[in-house]
């Protein structure tokens, strides 16, 4: 989720994921993620959002072209502290594109066990939608925060107790700065 340029695909191809589902709901950068992996069987493409609803369109908050980010902190949520955390990131005034969120749960996605989640403080509403599909999920990494860089997004405690809740213990977690990834996992997974 959050899928940007699909930088991630090759080390998921060198460990021979059999199925790659791809979310990203910027139409520029999907046409792009189309243009490299549109051709591969293996590899399932979504322009869309995804949130704790279905069938809403919202505004989403992009870096202004020429960014040294390359649209990588693009949000549904408005900026706050980032902006004073990554001064080089500069993002439009007015958001330019309304973008579809739907549930993860809406896609029906069977033949996936592990999830990736970069949505710029938005990942808690995504796993909200996403309750039917955890149940076959195995490990999850997702991005936190740690102040509120974008209006109302998720902090860290509160992403973490959420995953704990739904059966996954925190395994690794690494930093930069305000933000970082954790991994989540099923117990049985851990050895």
């Amino acid at each position: 989720m959050g899928a940007h340029h699909g930088w991630e695909v090759p080390a998921y191809d060198l460990l021979n994921v059999d199925n790659i589902h791809l979310f990203e709901p910027q139409s520029d950068i999907f046409q792009l993620l189309r243009g490299k992996y549109g051709y591969k069987k293996h590899i399932h493409l979504f322009n869309s959002a995804l949130g704790a609803t279905d069938g809403v369109t919202l505004p989403i908050h992009r870096e202004e072209e020429g960014s040294p980010n390359l649209s990588g902190s693009a949000s549904l949520l408005k900026p706050k502290k980032h902006l004073a955390d990554f001064p080089g990131v500069k993002f439009e005034a007015t958001p330019s594109e309304q973008v579809e969120v739907n549930t993860l749960d809406s896609y029906q996605i069977k033949n996936a066990d592990f999830l990736v989640i970069d949505t710029q403080g938005y990942e808690l509403e995504v796993l909200k939608g996403a309750q039917q599909t955890l149940t076959h999920i195995k490990w999850i990494i997702f991005e936190y925060w740690e102040n509120e860089a974008y209006e109302k997004c998720v902090l860290e405690a509160d992403i973490e107790n959420f995953v704990a809740e739904q059966g996954f213990q925190l395994v690794l977690k690494s930093f930069l700065g305000p933000t970082g990834d954790c991994l989540a996992v099923r117990p049985e997974c851990i050895r």
